[in-house]
């Protein structure tokens, strides 16, 4: 089993003052996916304090976009402006619903990818990229797989990928001190020093 790491979002509520100490996460983890935007305007309300308070900790930081029908390229657009990324940040869209077509994950991703010259990680569940045709779009296909899969035993990844780069394994795992179940993933690689330069040259 590789590496496992924590994704967050508003859903839970971390220890210390205003829910943003990243200090026992950063102890047991080395890193940390947050959800900062929805569509072309809805902002995560914690995403903008744990941010900084994740980089601040040390851990490798990924933000993700949930999609859905709006215009891509004005989500694109939201979605950069409120994370900022840098170069070490790892970005993620979480495409899991058919408001948004494949055209439009298309156009997201190409838009994200103009803008900071890297394709972003494609987040899903596994019977919803299976009803999807996305071996026939060359642009979704070169994007890493986080595949979205609760079972004991790893998935094997939906067509056309060989491999995923990170599964998330449950959606119901317990963290000390973090209110709330804990979506838990795991990556291919087996050690944070084999993660580290994918996640950074992602």
């Amino acid at each position: 089993m590789g590496v496992k790491f924590p994704d967050f979002s508003h859903y839970q509520t971390l220890p210390g003052e205003m829910g943003q100490d990243f200090a026992a996460i950063a102890a047991a983890y080395p890193a940390v996916i947050l959800k900062a935007t929805q569509g072309a305007t809805g902002v995560d309300a914690t995403f903008a304090t744990r941010w900084r308070a994740a980089h601040d900790a040390g851990l490798l930081c990924g933000a993700y976009h949930f999609g859905n029908g709006d215009n891509p390229e004005l989500q694109a657009a939201h979605f950069l402006a409120t994370v900022n990324p840098g170069p070490d940040d790892l970005l993620v869209l979480d495409w899991e619903c058919a408001p948004m077509t494949m055209d439009q994950a298309r156009a997201f991703v190409e838009n994200v990818q103009a803008q900071t010259n890297r394709l972003p990680v494609l987040y899903g569940g596994l019977s919803f990229f299976q009803s999807q045709n996305i071996a026939a779009d060359s642009v979704l296909a070169q994007c890493p797989l986080w595949l979205a899969a609760y079972r004991d035993a790893p998935p094997a990844p939906p067509a056309p990928w060989t491999e995923w780069a990170m599964w998330q394994f449950s959606d119901k795992e317990t963290i000390n001190g973090v209110s709330g179940p804990v979506d838990m993933n795991v990556s291919k690689f087996d050690d944070a020093a084999a993660l580290t330069p994918w996640w950074k040259g992602q």
